[in-house]
Parts: C-alpha cells; sequence; structure tokens
C-alpha cells in the first residue's frame, strides 16, 4: 500500500493515511511529520474531517497518549469533546438497535444488522471512533408491513428529524411518491430521545441490496443464506445477525458506488466520502485472504456484478495504493470512459472529470461535471467483456 503524496496538501494526505491506516512504519512516520508540520492547517483538517465522516477517527488517533502532546491545546480540547459526543451517540444507538433487534427476534421476523450497527465493533474496535448516523437494518420484502408495525409499537414514527427545527417532521406528499415508486427502503423512521444531548435515533430499513430498477443486485434469498451472529458491545444478551463477510464486502461496494455513481446523490450532500472507502479496505485487510478462499471472483462472475465492483475497487486501488483488482485477477475488465461515468437524472450517462482523489477532496463536485455533455445510453455499462 503506497504513501499519500502531497499534492493536495498536507490537510488531504493526513486524512488519507487513516483511510490506509498506520500500521506501517512508514505511514505513522509520514503522520506525525504531518501533524508536527508548521504547514499543516487545522482548520482545513477538521472540516476536511468533518465532510468524509472522518472526525471521530481522527479524534481518536489525536487524542490518544501517543500523539496528544503533538498537536495544539485547543485542537485537542475540541477533539477530546467529539469524540466523547460521538462515543455517547454510538452507545444510545447501540440500545435502541438491541431493543429492535430483540423484538424483530421474538417476532420471528428474518432481519440484518448492517453498515455502522454492524461494522463499529467489528472493524473500529468498538471504540467510538466510526461516525454513525443512524442504524440500519435489512429485512425481506414480505415483512414490509409487520415491521412498519414492530416498529411503531416501538415509538417510531415513519419519519425524518429537522436538524434546523428539532423535530421530527411526517413525509410530505413528494416524499410518500417518491418512496412508493423506489420501494427498496421503507420509510426513515425516527423517535425523539430524553437524553440531553442526543435528541433523536433514526433507523433506516431496506429490503434490497441496492436500489429500485439498478441494473444490479445480490438476491436477498441469496444474500440471508451468509448470516453470522455478533455481539453489540454493552448487550451481552443480544446475538445481532449481520451479513457473512463476502456479502458484507459486496454490500459496503455497492451502496459506495450507488452514492458514487448517481449523480442525484450529490444533490443531497451524500455524495461518496473517504469513510466508504475505509470501510472497504477494513473488510479486506480483515477478510480479504478468506473471501479469495472462497472463490470471490467467481461469485461476482455467477451474480453479475464485475462492473460495479470493479469500478469500485479500481478507483480504491488507485487513490490509496491497495492492489485488490489485481488480487482478485479483474485487471481491464471495465473501461476508462466507464470510470468516469455518473448516471444522471432520466438514466443518461454523464462524465466527470480528474481522478477519484481529486472529486473526494473537491468541496464543490458539481464542477467535474462542468461543460460535459449528456451521453444516452441508459443502463449502458462500458464494460470490458
Amino acid at each position: 500500500m503506497a504513501l499519500p503524496d502531497l499534492a493536495l496538501g498536507p490537510e488531504w494526505a493526513l486524512l488519507e493515511l487513516l483511510v490506509i491506516g498506520l500500521d506501517d512504519p512508514n505511514a505513522e512516520t509520514l503522520f506525525v511529520k504531518l501533524i508536527q508540520s508548521d504547514e499543516l492547517h487545522w482548520g482545513e483538517t477538521l472540516h476536511q474531517a468533518l465532510r468524509h465522516g472522518m472526525l471521530a477517527q481522527l479524534a481518536f488517533i489525536l487524542t490518544s497518549d501517543k500523539y496528544q502532546k503533538t498537536i495544539p491545546t485547543e485542537i485537542l480540547h475540541h477533539l477530546h469533546q467529539v469524540l466523547s459526543l460521538n462515543r455517547h451517540r454510538t452507545s444510545i444507538l447501540r440500545g435502541e438497535a438491541a431493543r429492535i433487534a430483540r423484538t424483530l427476534r421474538d417476532r420471528n421476523i428474518q432481519f440484518v444488522g448492517t453498515k455502522g450497527i454492524t461494522q463499529e465493533s467489528t472493524l473500529y474496535g468498538g471504540n467510538g471512533s466510526r461516525y454513525m448516523l443512524d442504524v440500519d437494518f435489512m429485512i425481506m420484502p414480505k415483512d414490509r408491513e409487520v415491521v412498519t408495525e414492530v416498529m411503531g409499537g416501538l415509538g417510531y414514527e415513519a419519519a425524518s428529524y429537522d436538524l434546523r427545527t428539532d423535530r421530527v417532521n411526517a413525509p410530505t406528499r413528494k416524499e410518500i411518491i417518491l418512496h412508493q415508486l423506489n420501494p427498496d427502503h421503507l420509510f426513515l423512521f425516527a423517535t425523539r430521545t430524553d437524553d440531553p444531548i442526543v435528541h433523536h435515533v433514526m433507523v433506516d430499513v431496506a429490503n434490497r441490496l441496492t436500489w429500485t430498477n439498478c441494473p444490479f443486485d445480490v438476491p436477498l434469498e441469496y444474500a440471508f443464506k451468509d448470516i453470522v451472529y455478533q455481539s453489540i458491545p454493552g448487550y451481552p444478551d443480544v446475538e445481532l445477525p449481520s451479513f457473512g463477510p463476502l456479502i458484507q464486502f459486496l454490500f459496503t461496494i455497492l451502496h459506495l458506488f450507488r452514492e458514487a455513481w448517481l449523480e442525484r446523490w450529490m444533490s443531497v450532500g451524500k455524495d461518496v466520502n473517504l469513510s466508504k472507502f475505509a470501510d472497504v479496505i477494513r473488510l479486506w485487510r480483515v477478510h480479504g485472504e478468506s473471501m479469495r478462499r472462497a472463490g470471490l471472483t467467481n461469485r461476482l462472475e455467477e451474480l453479475g456484478l464485475i462492473e460495479p465492483v470493479v469500478w469500485v475497487l479500481e478507483h480504491l486501488d488507485r487513490t490509496f495504493g491497495t492492489s485488490i483488482v489485481r488480487e482478485i485477477n479483474l485487471q481491464g475488465r471495465v473501461t476508462e470512459e466507464y470510470l468516469t461515468s455518473a448516471r444522471a437524472s432520466g438514466g443518461r450517462l454523464r462524465q466527470w472529470k480528474g481522478t477519484m482523489r481529486e472529486r473526494l477532496q473537491c468541496k464543490d463536485r458539481y464542477k467535474l461535471f462542468a461543460d460535459a455533455p449528456d451521453q444516452g445510453g441508459g443502463d449502458e455499462l462500458h464494460a470490458v467483456r
């Protein structure tokens, strides 16, 4: 794994080091050099870390005994608060996840926890360094109505929380219509809490690994055959079902692909970020060898997932110096045109400019599409067969 260069500044290189990890002595040496550099702008570092869901991870590293004496006192004070808040929020989300899991189990509903609620303990050590906005579950489509009923019984509303007004709002008519047209998720669930700091909890329940009308998918019947159980820190009585490593790896990649390839996610502030790539790297580091032995490449061929998976992994390799595409023998399976494509409204394909590193670092990503003509083709994939 190559070290990041300083072409986009020391602040960006610092965050890339957090993504690839500091286990390598050369990476740690560069990390120390950067946090001690007079050229490092702490405001920019914190801003970019916040944009990419990595502020808590930055706080966890820099408040450790190893590094806290090397950073300015006012920055250290702020990062201690950030980490404490994230740990507090995580504790509340764990409690709600445990409460929901118990109820779904008692109702004999097939489900798994996904994304942060599973990865914060298995990939990030349960130390409060992974940011979670909500709790995510996956269910079978046939259980949509009963799960909606269960969530209502637990005090949740089909609604969203408005941070600016501190209110839980019912769906608008437009949101209801959009939801009916895209039944890959239930309505987002929200509930208020009595906590003086974390005023609400949101729960996102999906019933598909991709999105409505997506040309790629993993059948849920197939996915639910690969289930493992894990504990929720602080709740030893709850065994949380989650996808096994291979399905979790595919789901994490497909989720990243959705937010990077569908241009509409930019408009709601959910375009791809560093933390999503960090999850993929950690999953590969922990489970990569076992997934290769289990025939990952053949599974991708069977499921028709070569294009989106190579799209993500090729960008990951080029940005962070990994070599996963080569390790699973999928070099040259997609074109350069496809790697810089995005799907706009109406199914048109558009091209974005620059590298993934430049896209991630850019604060106005619409500029990357400036003067790029819309290209017809709907779901055309530009794949190399």
